[in-house]
């Protein structure tokens, strides 16, 4: 039997951020969480960049944990409910505890799903996959030696900053996007167990560039959105693209390939109603 590959996503999940952030109290982490602005935001990305590409899967066998919290207002409890209630893959968890790391393993070390091995990935609310990542995913599950982390770096990174929005290619080993991790049976360790970056550094990993498995968003929502601009400029950097190269005609080749639910303009258009933008701005043609 080919292993089991499951999906674990975190919608303002209420409970310690990988990022080390913190803050003052827990009522103040609230109110910053589960601010209506905010929300509305992530809303709009789930719902227009995550779920069209989880509907689109070449592979529709696979598992994806929506990880919430009890204590978010039950108006964004229903309405993410109802968002991913026409997938049947989703399984839509309404954690008690704060617990990453204890909600998600009732499901890496359940016997049943882990007999066969257990492929498990991690994607955020506001990213988006490729229609081909899991199909890509099952072949390498297959092939992979125990405790491996498989990493996809090619992708697409979309931003906006005082000269427009902006769409280009993405290099970036060990991204969070899709950032996967095989085991032979059940563990206890989490694809969140890991800070994924340096993981490479303690555990064997398998980079594969043949697919642009990604589209990762930048906007105020995040909770590192202060350290975006930097960021921003390192990842150009490293995929060697500046901020006002025309990569236009590459862009729509690999959503073409990749993203073929969406177009340049429409994708422009989600940015921008995350970002409370001006419409217009979407209309520009280039990736730029």
């Amino acid at each position: 039997m080919p292993a089991s590959l499951i999906g674990f996503c975190r919608f303002s999940f209420f409970g310690p951020s990988d990022t080390k952030l913190s803050y003052k109290d827990k009522e103040d982490a609230f109110q910053k969480l589960y601010d209506p602005r905010r929300m509305e935001t992530r809303f709009t990305l789930l719902e227009k960049l995550l779920l069209p590409c989880v509907r689109a899967q070449t592979d529709q066998d696979f598992q994806l944990v929506m990880l919430t919290s009890k204590v978010m207002p039950e108006t964004f409890r229903t309405r993410l409910k109802s968002l991913c209630s026409d997938i049947p893959q989703i399984e839509v968890v309404e954690a008690e505890s704060e617990d990453l790391g204890k909600e998600l393993r009732r499901y890496t070390t359940d016997g049943d799903l882990t007999r066969d091995g257990l492929m498990q990935f991690r994607i955020d609310d506001d990213d988006a996959l490729s229609i081909k990542y899991i199909e890509r995913l099952r072949h390498w599950a297959a092939h992979v030696p125990h405790r491996t982390i498989l990493t996809m770096p090619k992708g697409l990174m979309l931003f906006d900053d005082q000269n427009g929005i902006h769409c280009h290619p993405m290099y970036r080993n060990l991204t969070g996007a899709g950032y996967a991790f095989y085991t032979s049976g059940a563990t206890r360790k989490t694809a969140f167990s890991f800070a994924h970056i340096a993981s490479g550094r303690r555990i064997p990993y398998v980079s594969d560039p043949t697919i642009h498995s990604f589209i990762q968003t930048f906007t105020a929502s995040s909770d590192t959105a202060f350290r975006a601009p930097r960021k921003i400029r390192k990842f150009l950097e490293a995929s060697g693209v500046r901020a006002d190269d025309d990569t236009t005609d590459e862009v729509k080749g690999i959503l073409e390939s990749h993203f073929p639910h969406l177009d340049l303009t429409s994708l422009k258009k989600i940015q921008a109603e995350a970002q409370g933008l001006d419409p217009a701005l979407a209309e520009v043609t280039k990736a730029a």
